[in-house]
């Protein structure tokens, strides 16, 4: 049974993605250069807006020097 994302999750679960792609781009890195525990095609999606679990949200944070609080700041 797949689940339903609301609207408004969604536009949370994008405005993380974008936040996150920019933290990589500024670091200079490419998907596949990322060094986190994380498959570069899951760096896709969780760039793309798709759900992802906390911990690839913690291990992105370990990689961009960044602790989880910031990224539900911008939310």
């Amino acid at each position: 049974m797949k689940k339903t994302i609301s609207p408004v999750n969604q536009l949370r679960l994008e405005s993380i993605a974008s936040y996150l792609r920019e933290l990589r781009i500024n670091e200079g890195l490419t998907q596949k250069e990322v060094d986190c525990g994380i498959h570069p095609n899951s760096i896709s999606n969780i760039e793309n807006g798709k759900p992802c679990s906390i911990l690839s949200i913690f291990l992105l944070c370990d990689q961009y020097s960044i602790k989880p609080s910031e990224l539900f700041d911008i939310l």
